[in-house]
């Protein structure tokens, strides 16, 4: 079990991956960082945050048993519902 200081995890600690969802609040407040950051929801899907403050829905997913990286629109254009119903689609 991870140690966690007022609920968020510490420098090391190893999170699974579904452990929890994005919240409409999280893909909000996300700030831009020198680097790529993203945040994972379930099921391969997460918000990629440029260093110029864009924020981009991403879906790892496989097609005949090699990686690709579907881009389903920018956030808020597309909301955090629809691309999760977009992730059911494109399983």
């Amino acid at each position: 079990m991870p140690s966690m200081v007022l609920g968020w995890p510490r420098a090391g600690d190893t999170i699974r991956e579904d452990s929890m969802a994005l919240t409409d609040a999280a893909c909000r407040n996300a700030k831009a960082a020198e680097k790529d950051l993203e945040l994972g929801d379930s099921g391969q899907l997460y918000l990629l945050v440029r260093p110029n403050g864009s924020k981009l829905w991403r879906l790892n997913c496989k097609f005949g048993g090699r990686q690709h990286t579907l881009s389903l629109g920018s956030y808020p254009g597309v909301a955090l519902a629809p691309t999760r119903a977009a992730r059911e689609a494109a399983k």
